[in-house]
């Protein structure tokens, strides 16, 4: 698993509304990057739903927030429709993503529920591997905000 100092991997990909996503757009950029296994599950939707909740609050602070999950494009459409999800929710069909992060579960089907946080020279500043949905974005919150007020 990538740890903080460690740079993220370019890649491209798709999000829910089809729209593509390159790394290479977000350079110069704070990102929180959140791994979840899979869409319409209980812990998955309360995290999105939360996140969703925080999505402004963190972009007020200049931070751009993503999921990533192995499931398809059409699969996070209906996800972000069904609960009024308004983080940007990025495909990783075949796991390749989550596989350069570290965070694909044995059998490379599902990620794990990882969190990074990323700063604008794309090098991770902090890492969430023990994840509980309930509360988690308001942790990520919390920690960025310290994180940034010391930059």
């Amino acid at each position: 698993m990538l740890k903080p100092g460690n740079k993220i991997p370019d890649f491209e990909t798709f999000d829910q509304k089809g729209r593509k996503f390159k790394t290479e757009d977000y350079k110069g950029k704070y990102l929180v990057i959140y791994f979840y296994p899979k869409d319409m599950t209980s812990g998955c939707t309360k995290e999105a739903i939360e996140f969703s909740r925080y999505l402004s609050r963190l972009e007020d602070i200049g931070v751009e927030v993503f999921g990533i999950s192995t499931d398809s494009t059409r699969s996070h459409m209906r996800f972000a429709e069904k609960y009024n999800i308004k983080v940007r929710l990025l495909s990783d069909e075949g796991g390749e993503i989550s596989k350069k992060f570290g965070v694909l579960k044995e059998g490379g089907k599902t990620a794990m529920r990882v969190t990074f946080f990323v700063g604008p020279d794309g090098k991770i500043l902090h890492v969430w591997d023990k994840v509980r949905p309930v509360g988690h974005a308001e942790e990520v919150y919390k920690k960025v905000r310290e994180i940034l007020k010391g930059k």
